[in-house]
C-alpha cells in the first residue's frame, strides 16, 4: 500500500498525514461503541421476527409472555400503527395485520434479564395465513403478480430531497426515474459499433462488525433519549419525533462510537422502533436492544440488487454517440432510501463521458424480501459494473486500447454532462492517467485455444475501470467553534465519525483556518441537544459539507478575535498577524505575542470565550432534476472521481480467480489528511473485492440462506491482494481548501475492473456478480 500525491504536503494542518485522534482508544479497547452502552438498571429487549415472507396475521397472543417473571413491557404493531420512511411512509414500526418479509418484527419484549426476555418471546403465539410471496424481479413484474403494497399510492410521501414516487409499469413499481438527453435513436444510427448486454448484481450485506444497537429511555415528563450508532442523529431524531408525535425538542439522540455503518445506520431500522416503544411503556427505565448476527442478516438491509440492460454506440474513431440504460432495482418489502439510490445511479449511469444522446430508465421494484437500502457508493458500483465492462467491449470491437477509448471520451472542464451541467474541476482524467501509468492493459484477447491444459492452467490479465459519483443535495450542515480563555478550541458539530476519520479531518480544517495546533482542537461528542443540525454523515459529504461549515465558523471566530485583539493591542485589525495560536502586530515588537487565551482574558478582565458559527448548504445552488427529463444544471454539489486497475490470475481447470494486485486511484480535490485518504481507499478496495468475488446473500423461499460469518463469506487476510492506494488532487473550487469527499468512490469501480481483467485473461465476459468459478473453468473440450 502506497500513498502518492502530485503536490507536496502543506507545512500546516491541512495536507498533513496525522494519525486519527480516536485510533489509540480503538486499538486499546477503550472506545465505547453503541453496543457497549448498558446503563444501570437497563431492561433487556428481544424481538420476534415473522419467519415467513408474506402472510396475514390472523391471531397474535402475547398474554403468556406477561406470565414470565421479570417481563416489564410487551409491544406489537397495535401500539404504534403509524408508518414511517425517509421518502415514502410505507413501513410500520412493527408489523400491523400483515408481514411483508421474513425478518419483519412482529412483537418485542423488555425484561429484567436476557433469559426472561427470550422465554417471553418463545411464549408469544402468532397464527399466519400464508399469502403468495413475490420473491424476484420476474415475480414482481409479471402481469398477474400479487401486490406487495396494493395501496402504496395512498401512502404519505415526505418530499425529502425532492424525491417523489411516481410509479412505473406494474403495481409493484413505486418509483421510476427517467433521463432524456438528445435523440438516442439518432445516436445509435450514427454509430459504427453498438454493443448491448444485460448485467446483474447481488444482495450484499453490510457486515459491519458492530451490530445494530440502541438504548432508549423515556423520562417521566415524556422526553425521549436514545443512544445508538447512527450516521445521521438529527435525521433520526426527526423521524422518531414524527413517528411518536413528539416535538423535536423532546427527542435527544446521543451517538457513541460507530463500529462500522456503510449506509446501514442512517434511518429508522428494525432495531430502533421496538426499543423506543418498549421504553415508552416503562418510563424511567432504559431499554437496551442489540441485534445478534443472525438478526443482522435476517432483519437489517443490504445493497440493492440490480438488473441492468445497457446499450452503447460509438463511431469508428471511438467517439461515443449514444447510451441507453434500463435498470431494475429489487427493493424488498419497503422503499426505504432506494428511490434516492435509483435516481442517483440513474443519472450517473452514463459515466464520466461525453455522450450527446442518453436514455435512462431506472425502476424500483417491491418484493417480499428484507428491504435494500443505502450502501457505500449508493448504487454506483452496480451501474459501473455494467458501464465499464461495456466500454471494454466497445474497445475490443473497435480494436482500440480500453484506456485510449476512455481517454477519447472523458468529460473535461467546460464540457456538458448528460444532465446539462457545465463541468468544472473534473478529475477523471488525472485518475485515468495515474492508473495507466501503473497498469496499462492491451486489448482483451481470448487464450490460445490450441494450448493444452497444462500450458494454459494459469491465465493472467489486467483490467481497468473509471467511475464518478455524485453527493447528496440539497442538504445543509451547521458548525459552532468556541475559543476558550485558555486558548483551547471546542469544535461542535453533529458530524459522525463512522470510522472514516471525520473528526480528525474537521479538526485539521479548524486548526488551519484559526492557525492553531491541531492538538488544541477538542471535538465535542455527538448529541443532538448540544450539536447544531447536520443532514448526516453519508454520501461522502462530511469533509466537503461539514468541512465548509467548520471553515466558515472558524473564519467567523477569527474575525471576532481580530476585532477583540485590535482593541487589546490598540491597533487596526488589518495590522494583526495570527500564527500558531498567538497574535502580533505586523512590524511591531516581536516579543509582544499574546496567546489567543491571553487576549480573551485581557478583553474580559477574566475568563470568557469567543464563538463563531457557520453553515454550508447546497440548497442555494442546487438545480433540482427535472422529473420528466432528469436534466439539471447542478444536480450535485460536487462529483467524485476514481479509477481502478486490477491484475488477476485464473486457474483454467477450476476457474479459481485470484486478484493479485489492485491499483486504486481517487481524486481527493485536496487531501486534508493523506493518511486518512489512503486508509479509506484501502478499506473500500476490500469491500469492492468482496462484492466482486464472494458476497451474495440469497433468499430461497424468501428466507435468508446465510445468517452468520461462518456461512456468508467476506474478504479475509488470505484474500488480500497487493493494494496500491493513489491520491491525486484536482481542487474543487467549492470545497474547503479544495477538498472533495472520497469515502465511497474507492469501492465503486473495483468489481468492474476485476470483470474486465477476467475477460482479458480468459476471453470470457462475466455479467453476473459475484464472479463464479463455474463460469471461468474451461471445459475439457475447450482445452483440447
Amino acid at each position: 500500500m502506497e500513498h502518492r500525491s502530485d503536490r507536496p504536503a502543506s507545512a500546516g494542518a491541512v495536507g498533513t498525514p496525522i494519525p486519527r485522534r480516536d485510533g489509540l482508544a480503538k486499538v486499546t479497547g477503550e472506545a465505547v461503541y453503541g453496543a457497549d452502552i448498558a446503563p444501570p438498571g437497563a431492561l433487556t429487549a428481544r424481538v420476534l421476527a415473522a419467519g415467513v415472507p408474506c402472510a396475514r396475521i390472523r391471531h397474535l397472543d402475547v398474554s403468556r409472555a406477561w406470565d414470565v417473571p421479570g417481563v416489564r413491557a410487551v409491544v406489537t404493531g397495535a401500539d404504534c400503527p403509524r408508518r414511517h420512511g425517509p421518502f415514502l411512509k410505507d413501513q410500520p414500526a412493527l408489523a400491523v395485520d400483515e408481514v411483508r418479509h421474513s425478518g419483519e418484527i412482529v412483537a418485542a419484549v423488555a425484561a429484567e434479564d436476557a433469559d426472561a426476555a427470550e422465554e417471553a418471546i418463545d411464549r408469544i403465539v402468532v397464527e399466519y395465513e400464508p399469502l403468495t410471496p413475490v420473491l424476484s424481479l420476474d415475480d414482481a413484474l409479471a402481469p398477474d403478480a400479487p401486490l406487495v403494497h396494493p395501496e402504496w399510492r395512498t401512502y404519505e410521501q415526505t418530499g425529502a430531497l425532492g424525491v417523489r414516487l411516481n410509479g412505473g409499469p406494474g403495481g409493484n413499481v413505486p418509483f421510476h426515474f427517467r433521463l432524456r438527453t438528445g435523440d438516442v435513436d439518432r445516436g445509435f444510427a450514427e454509430a459504427d459499433v453498438v454493443v448491448e448486454r444485460t448485467y446483474t448484481t447481488q444482495f450484499v450485506q453490510h457486515c459491519h462488525l458492530e451490530p445494530h444497537a440502541v438504548v432508549a429511555r423515556f423520562d417521566h415528563g415524556g422526553g425521549l433519549s436514545v443512544w445508538t450508532s447512527t450516521a445521521g442523529p438529527h435525521t433520526l431524531r426527526g423521524m422518531l419525533a414524527e413517528l411518536l408525535d413528539l416535538p423535536l425538542g423532546r427527542v435527544r439522540v446521543h451517538v457513541p462510537g460507530v463500529g462500522g455503518a456503510f449506509g446501514s445506520k442512517m434511518y429508522l431500522r428494525g432495531v430502533v422502533p421496538p426499543a423506543v416503544l418498549l421504553a415508552r411503556a416503562v418510563p424511567g427505565r432504559p431499554v437496551r436492544l442489540v441485534f445478534d448476527r443472525t438478526e443482522e442478516f435476517r432483519s437489517a438491509g443490504g445493497r440493492v440488487p440490480m438488473r441492468i440492460t445497457m446499450r452503447t454506440g460509438a463511431r469508428r474513431d471511438g467517439t461515443l454517440t449514444a447510451r441507453q440504460v434500463t435498470m431494475w432495482g429489487e427493493q424488498g418489502a419497503y422503499a426505504d432510501v432506494s428511490p434516492l439510490i435509483l435516481r442517483s445511479s440513474g443519472y450517473s449511469s452514463p459515466g464520466p463521458y461525453r455522450i450527446p444522446n442518453a436514455h435512462v430508465d431506472a425502476y424500483l421494484v417491491y418484493t417480499n424480501r428484507v428491504p435494500s437500502g443505502a450502501f457505500r457508493a449508493l448504487g454506483v458500483p452496480q451501474t459501473c459494473w455494467a458501464g465499464e465492462q461495456q466500454m471494454d467491449e466497445l474497445a475490443a470491437e473497435l480494436g482500440m486500447s480500453p484506456v485510449e477509448l476512455r481517454r477519447i471520451n472523458l468529460l473535461r472542464d467546460g464540457d456538458t454532462s448528460v444532465t446539462g451541467e457545465v463541468m468544472r474541476d473534473v478529475g477523471a482524467g488525472r485518475c485515468l492517467d495515474a492508473v495507466a501509468a501503473r497498469a496499462t492493459p492491451g486489448p482483451a484477447a481470448p487464450p490460445d485455444a490450441e494450448d493444452g491444459p497444462a500450458e494454459r492452467r494459469s491465465l493472467r490479465g489486467t483490467g481497468v475501470a473509471l467511475v464518478w459519483k455524485s453527493s447528496l443535495s440539497p442538504a445543509v450542515s451547521f458548525a459552532t467553534v468556541r475559543l476558550n480563555h485558555d486558548g483551547g478550541v471546542e469544535l461542535n458539530t453533529a458530524a459522525v465519525d463512522n470510522g472514516q476519520g471525520a473528526h480528525t479531518v474537521l479538526a485539521q480544517i479548524a486548526a488551519e483556518t484559526l492557525s492553531v495546533p491541531v492538538e488544541s482542537i477538542h471535538v465535542a461528542a455527538t448529541d443532538t441537544q448540544a450539536n447544531p443540525f447536520d443532514r448526516g454523515s453519508t454520501a461522502s459529504r462530511t469533509t466537503f459539507a461539514m468541512g465548509n461549515a467548520v471553515r466558515r465558523a472558524s473564519a467567523a471566530l477569527l474575525d471576532r478575535l481580530r476585532e477583540v485583539a485590535a482593541g487589546v493591542l490598540e491597533t487596526a485589525p488589518s495590522n494583526l498577524v495570527f500564527e500558531n495560536g498567538t497574535v502580533s502586530v505586523a512590524g511591531g515588537d516581536p516579543r509582544l505575542r499574546p496567546t489567543y487565551g491571553e487576549v480573551i482574558t485581557r478583553y474580559f478582565n477574566g475568563p470568557g470565550e469567543l464563538v463563531g458559527n457557520g453553515h454550508y448548504g447546497s440548497h442555494h445552488d442546487h438545480d433540482p432534476l427535472d422529473p420528466a427529463t432528469g436534466r439539471s444544471t447542478r444536480p450535485t454539489p460536487f462529483w467524485m472521481y476514481g479509477a481502478v486497475a486490477a491484475d488477476v490470475e485464473v486457474d483454467a481447470e477450476t476457474g479459481r480467480l485470484t486478484v493479485r494486485r489492485v491499483v486504486n486511484v481517487v481524486d481527493a480535490g485536496r487531501a486534508i489528511n493523506p493518511l486518512a485518504c489512503e486508509t479509506q481507499i484501502h478499506g473500500a478496495t476490500l469491500q469492492g473485492l468482496g462484492m466482486a468475488l464472494m458476497e451474495d446473500l440469497r433468499f430461497p423461499g424468501g428466507v435468508p440462506r446465510d445468517t452468520s460469518f461462518g456461512r456468508y463469506r467476506i474478504p479475509a487476510f488470505g484474500d488480500l491482494p497487493e493494494i496500491e492506494s493513489v491520491v491525486v488532487e484536482t481542487p474543487t473550487g467549492d470545497g474547503p481548501f479544495g477538498a472533495r469527499g472520497i469515502g465511497e468512490i474507492g469501492l465503486a469501480a473495483v468489481p468492474a475492473a476485476i470483470g474486465n481483467a477476467v475477460h482479458a485473461a480468459t476471453g470470457r465476459r462475466t455479467t453476473a456478480l459475484p464472479i463464479s468459478a463455474r463460469d471461468l473453468a474451461f471445459r475439457e473440450e475447450e482445452a483440447r
